[in-house]
């Protein structure tokens, strides 16, 4: 496999720590020891490399998966990730293979299962109040690979569906067998385990009908590896033949379109188990996602309307210089339990209407901003925050009208001499 420089570093990363997880040797804590120690993960690791380049034609399908679907994200923590996800299929440490953490074998209750323990793991690694970010990265990288792999081992693309196996923000649906999803029936269990009545069929196109006393059901099945297979005999379908792990496989291009959608949902799924438990996914959002126009935007395509809004507590404070003809408006910060206070920003407008429906809404500092005033100005001042999700505030108002001038003369009449 072609890697990248630095996510082989990654890689290499990941699995010395493992390795000292394991207790596999001796103690590393100089930097000294540590290298010898790296340099030899590195020795063990370009021996798998050859064989997982062997099964993926030497091309990166998994970072750039990863790549295309995070790349709001800082590039040092999309690095650890994508090293991560890579780790999966590597399968350094182990000599048996894990059909669950594939979505081979039809073992989709097994997959679901595994991706539910590394998402309490992971919610573990982002207590706000001990935040682990490499740690984090580092699960969430697992939790990808098989999301990613669904798509590629099953055939829910040869079976026309276009919609996410699993869509929500809470933990995975737990897959069970023969439950329904977005109409396509879960095929898994030996030939005794089909449920009474339910007959299934096998065409030369991959996609299994179910025949149920309720009603006719597409199957969804996933590709045999090895000795790994809970697929009925009489829908079985080898790796070598449903496999669509590079683009030289039919259907490539839809698997690879689900699995960037899957990834992208998985983060929106983090952040939002992340809020659910902690009440807040501020260190996430701070430390991971970049601060370009780009990627806020997607942030707010993300989570609008699935996150709270921003409030700016009491009301705008507003001071004339009736001396100067300068009109001072400020007010508090903006609050949000769920956004990074650095990351919410705010406006300002000055409207003839009260319902601000002609308003032109200019940026502006934290805390507040001056404008030059003349005399018979009359107006209404709006402020709103805007978070990194796209919620916006209840606008604050203030309807300003320049000050009454009184001239007085003074005039002194003299007496005639």
């Amino acid at each position: 496999m072609q890697f990248m420089d630095r996510n082989v570093t990654a890689l290499v990363r990941i699995f010395a720590r493992r390795l000292r997880g394991r207790g596999a040797g001796t103690s590393v804590g100089s930097s000294r020891r540590r290298k010898r120690f790296e340099a030899r993960s590195s020795e063990i690791l370009e021996q798998r490399i050859c064989l997982f380049a062997n099964d993926w034609s030497g091309e990166p399908i998994h970072e750039q998966i990863t790549q295309d679907g995070l790349s709001f994200l800082n590039e040092s923590v999309l690095t650890q990730i994508k090293g991560s996800n890579i780790w999966v299929d590597v399968n350094l440490l182990d000599d048996h293979f894990d059909g669950e953490k594939h979505f081979v074998g039809c073992l989709f209750r097994e997959g679901a299962a595994n991706i539910n323990t590394l998402y309490q793991e992971a919610l573990e690694y982002a207590n706000p109040a001990n935040f682990q970010s490499e740690n984090l990265a580092d699960t969430f990288g697992q939790i990808l690979h098989p999301a990613q792999d669904f798509y590629a081992h099953s055939n829910w693309v040869e079976l026309g569906l276009s919609k996410l196996i699993e869509g929500g923000t809470g933990l995975w649906d737990a897959l069970h067998p023969f439950s329904l999803h977005a109409g396509a029936m879960l095929i898994q269990g030996e030939q005794n385990a089909i449920p009474p009545d339910y007959t299934l069929s096998l065409d030369d196109e991959f996609r299994v009908t179910v025949t149920t006393p309720t009603g006719t059901f597409p199957g969804v099945i996933s590709a045999t590896y090895g000795i790994t297979d809970d697929c009925p005999d009489n829908v079985a379908v080898s790796h070598s033949s449903l496999n669509k792990d590079d683009d030289t496989r039919q259907h490539f291009a839809q698997a690879r379109a689900l699995a960037v959608a899957q990834t992208r949902q998985e983060f929106i799924r983090l952040v939002s188990l992340i809020e659910n438990k902690y009440g807040t996914a501020a260190p996430v959002l701070a430390t991971w996602v970049k601060r370009d126009d780009a990627s806020r935007a997607l942030l707010q395509q993300f989570f609008a309307g699935h996150t709270s809004s921003p409030q700016i507590p009491g009301e705008l404070a507003v001071d004339f210089d009736r001396h100067n003809s300068r009109l001072a408006v400020s007010w508090n910060r903006a609050v949000d339990p769920d956004s990074v206070d650095s990351r919410i920003t705010y406006q300002i407008t000055y409207s003839s209407s009260p319902g601000f429906e002609d308003a032109t809404w200019h940026d502006v500092s934290v805390g507040g901003t001056r404008r030059q005033v003349a005399l018979d100005d009359e107006f209404w001042i709006g402020v709103r925050a805007t978070d990194e999700y796209g919620n916006e505030s209840t606008i604050k108002s203030f309807h300003f009208s320049y000050p009454v001038v009184d001239f007085v003369v003074t005039q002194t009449l003299r007496q005639p001499v």
